[in-house]
């Protein structure tokens, strides 16, 4: 579809442009009016467009005016027939549309159908790095290409895998946390135990006798025993909720106790070690690629 016309009614003024159908030079005026000309250009093959009057040529042949009036149904002419062809071009809501008609979206009509400075010097650097590389050897031109691309995926891959063991991190600190804290329990229940035992029995040891002569005096005695007691098992119960959250941090880390995450820590040591190693290489032979590759085809 070529344009041959575009009249503008803005106000009480009319203008009128005659393009040619291959090419026309716009000349004389700055970059804004350029730019404007294009968006009344695209904006009148859309639907919301009013004053804006168009006249193309269909591919096929076909003359077709368009007509925007403002405050007026908006209508598509064939010129030679004299026929209104407005229902062809028509969209679901009704309006005159010309893009919805050819399948384009207007949000993408002007990057698909404007063609300015900066377009036309990146397609021409374009077609010249196609036509160097088209003069290169095949063969090593794509060989070297793959290998650009096959280092480049496995060394993503690495990154991937030390990205994980860097968010083990906090899981880490975690379960170590837990099972300082579980080792302060058991320490505190242990030295508990330990006086309980000698409290316990000193105060037996003491209140038999002093019941022999008054049993009343006796009783406060053997309370103290009793509270130590109390107070162990509630250390004692500290320690099960320590191992109770010390537990479900080790299952997060897929691990039973806190010996097997040890052995499973010193393996990822080693196997963490092996894998920046290998990142090492892979970083190497890609740098080695992307130099070749640099080298050969200049991109």
């Amino acid at each position: 579809m070529r344009f041959t016309r575009l009249v503008i009614e803005a106000d009480q003024s009319t203008v009128s442009l005659a393009l040619h159908p291959r090419l026309t030079v716009v000349a004389g005026v700055d970059a804004r009016v350029r730019a404007g000309l294009v968006d009344e250009l695209v904006g009148g093959l859309g639907s919301t467009r009013s004053g804006v009057h168009l006249e193309l040529v269909e591919d096929a042949g076909r003359h077709l005016a368009v007509f925007r009036p403002t405050g007026g149904s908006h209508r598509v002419i064939e010129v030679d027939e004299g026929t209104d062809v407005s229902d062809e071009f028509r969209s679901l809501d009704g309006r005159i549309d010309l893009l919805a008609h050819h399948g384009i979206d207007p949000h993408r009509a002007r990057a698909l159908l404007h063609l300015d400075r900066s377009k036309l010097a990146a397609d021409t650097q374009r077609d010249e790095i196609v036509n160097r590389l088209a003069e290169l050897d095949q063969t090593e031109l794509w060989s070297t290409a793959a290998r650009v691309r096959i280092t480049d995926d496995q060394l993503q891959s690495l990154n991937e895998g030390l990205a994980v063991s860097a968010e083990d991190a906090e899981l880490v600190a975690k379960i170590e946390k837990r099972h300082q804290l579980l080792e302060a329990a058991l320490e505190q229940h242990l030295r508990l135990r330990r006086s309980t035992a000698l409290v316990a029995g000193a105060s037996l040891a003491a209140a038999l006798p002093v019941t022999f002569i008054d049993p009343a005096m006796a009783v406060p005695i053997l309370a103290i025993g009793l509270l130590t007691v109390v107070l162990t098992f509630l250390y004692r119960a500290r320690v099960e909720a320590a191992q109770r959250l010390e537990t479900s941090a080790l299952a997060d880390a897929g691990a039973e106790s806190y010996l097997g995450y040890v052995v499973q820590r010193v393996d990822g040591m080693f196997t963490g070690t092996e894998q920046r190693r290998r990142m090492v290489a892979v970083a190497d032979d890609h740098r080695s690629a992307a130099v070749n590759w640099t080298r050969l085809a200049g991109t």
